[in-house]
């Protein structure tokens, strides 16, 4: 009588992760996906938690995690019992949303602009969404907005917001302005030099 039999004492190589958060997250349990071995067993961890059976290809914290860098951990063992290496993938938990942009020129009172520029700034790699009054925010990546078209004489309002990295949405900031078009003249003028006439008349700038 005979049975044949194969001897396999090479550990494993590390998973493979293949699906985690894409820069800083603002899940506080995020998911990972892994491949390895077939009818391998792994074990997961995040941190310095003890390593727990995460078998199914995937994993998530149990607990939520709380903002700041954060290491998570996935091995293997085997059919038959070899222990490979474990991988480690870093990420970044930020659930803190971003301030209101800081808007740094454009009008502030009055103005004869009818499309005023409005320069701002606010977190690295942010994403910007603009509106004037109740219009629908816009996308204004670039540090800085313009209306469209012109706008109406009367009283507006200039509305930036900000979105992190994470995806965490910020408050608006806002600035109040009024738009006075200039087509009765900015006030009378006179001569431009010397004259000889001791009352020259006053004419409106048109």
């Amino acid at each position: 009588a005979s049975r044949e039999l194969a001897v396999d004492t090479t550990p494993p190589t590390a998973p493979r992760v293949t699906a985690e958060p894409v820069g800083p997250t603002r899940e506080a349990r995020p998911s990972f996906g892994f491949e390895g071995e077939p009818g391998a067993s792994f074990r997961c961890a995040i941190d310095g938690s003890p390593l727990v059976a995460c078998d199914g290809g995937s994993f998530a914290p149990t607990l939520a995690l709380p903002d700041g860098p954060h290491i998570f951990y996935v091995g293997q063992t085997d059919a038959v019992g070899n222990v490979g290496p474990e991988v480690e993938f870093e990420f970044r938990v930020d659930t803190t949303p971003p301030p209101a942009p800081r808007i740094i020129a454009g009008p502030f009172g009055t103005t004869g602009e009818t499309r005023p520029t409005f320069p701002f700034e606010g977190e690295t790699g942010a994403a910007f969404r603009c509106a004037i009054d109740a219009g629908t925010p816009v996308a204004c990546d670039g540090g800085s907005f313009t209306p469209a078209a012109p706008l109406a004489d009367g009283a507006h309002t200039f509305r930036v917001a900000q979105t992190d990295r994470a995806g965490n949405p910020g408050p608006e900031a806002t600035r109040e302005f009024t738009v006075r078009a200039a087509t009765e003249g900015t006030g009378p003028t006179g001569p431009s030099g010397p004259t000889g006439d001791a009352t020259p008349p006053e004419t409106a700038i048109k």
